[in-house]
């Protein structure tokens, strides 16, 4: 569903894909979260619990989520995740 690059502090890069459990687990977590909302409008808050959700499940890390934001920068990767820039401050090329 969603790929992310994360890159942790104090280790290897790593690949990972939210499914459609850990996006459950996101809007069950989440006060007022919805699959729909998300694709309409992805802030980095919820990536980062998607990705931590999906690394966990994975067994790619261990800790609570405030040390995964705390030690982890995300990269969404292609796929469906939409660019959590808005299209006004996209960086000019």
């Amino acid at each position: 569903m969603i790929s992310f690059l994360v890159t942790p502090d104090d280790g290897e890069p790593y690949k990972v894909t939210a499914t459609s459990r850990d996006i459950h687990q996101w809007e069950r977590t989440t006060k007022g979260a919805t699959f729909a909302g998300l694709m309409e409008s992805m802030s980095m808050v919820h990536m980062y619990s998607i990705a931590y959700f999906a690394s966990k499940r994975r067994g790619l890390f261990e800790g609570s989520a405030k040390d995964f934001e705390a030690q982890c920068d995300i990269t969404p990767e292609g796929g469906d995740a939409p660019d959590p820039t808005p299209p006004d401050q996209s960086p000019e090329t």
